[in-house]
C-alpha cells in the first residue's frame, strides 16, 4: 500500500528546496473538531492548485515533482495540487485530522525535506467518491469517525512516500525536531 523511496531528489534539488524562502499561511489541521487543539496548526504554501500555477514557485515544485515521481515507475497523467507544508516544535505530540486530499479518484506522494519526529499516519480506510457524499459528511457519518492505522512513517529527509491517495492520513508536530517540512503532491496516473 505504502511506497517508499529514498533519496527522492538529487542532492542538489533537495538543497534548493531547503533553502528557499517561501510564504506561509497559517492552517489548522484540526479539520473536524469544534474545540480546536492549540497545537493543530500548521504554515502551508500552495504551490499548484487544479492543475495551475497559484505561485511564482509553482513551475519549480512542478518541475521537482515530476523529477521525484519518475523514480516511482508511475505513468504520471496530471499534477492536481502540489502543497508544502510546515510544522514547528511543540511541548507534545498532536495528529491533526484525517483527512483525504481530493475527492477523486488521486494518487499521494509526500517528500520529507528534514529529517524529523512527528510521523505521518495513514490509515486502513478510504474515502468513496461515488458515494455522493462530501469528505466531511463520509468520514462523520460512514466511517463515524473511527479509523485504523495501516502505517506510520517518520521523516527523514529527501524520503519520499505515496500511496492512494482516497486513504485517510494525517501528520503530526514535532516535539523534537525545530521543523518538519513537506512537498505534498497530488496526481493522476494514466
Amino acid at each position: 500500500m505504502i511506497q517508499i523511496c529514498e533519496n527522492a531528489l538529487p542532492e542538489f534539488l533537495l538543497k534548493e528546496c531547503r533553502e528557499l524562502e517561501i510564504p506561509w499561511y497559517l492552517i489548522s489541521t484540526d479539520y473536524y473538531a469544534k474545540d480546536k487543539n492549540p497545537y493543530s496548526n500548521a504554515w502551508v504554501h500552495l504551490a499548484i492548485d487544479k492543475e495551475q500555477s497559484v505561485s511564482p514557485l509553482g513551475l519549480g515544485m512542478k518541475t521537482l515533482a515530476l523529477t521525484a515521481l519518475e523514480k516511482t515507475g508511475q505513468n504520471i497523467d496530471k499534477i492536481l495540487r502540489i502543497r508544502l507544508g510546515l510544522h514547528t516544535i511543540a511541548p507534545k505530540t498532536f495528529v491533526g485530522g484525517p483527512h483525504v486530499d481530493q475527492e477523486i479518484e488521486h494518487q499521494t506522494a509526500l517528500i520529507y525535506l528534514d529529517d524529523s519526529d512527528g510521523n505521518t499516519t495513514v490509515y486502513d480506510q478510504q474515502y468513496d467518491p461515488t458515494s455522493g457524499q462530501s469528505l466531511y459528511d463520509y468520514y462523520q457519518t460512514v466511517l463515524k469517525g473511527k479509523l485504523t492505522t495501516n502505517t506510520e512513517i517518520t521523516p527523514y529527509a529527501n524520503k519520499m512516500i505515496w500511496f492512494n491517495g482516497l486513504h485517510y492520513h494525517s501528520s503530526s508536530n514535532p516535539t523534537k525536531s525545530r521543523i518538519r517540512r513537506t512537498i505534498n503532491i497530488n496526481y493522476t496516473i494514466k
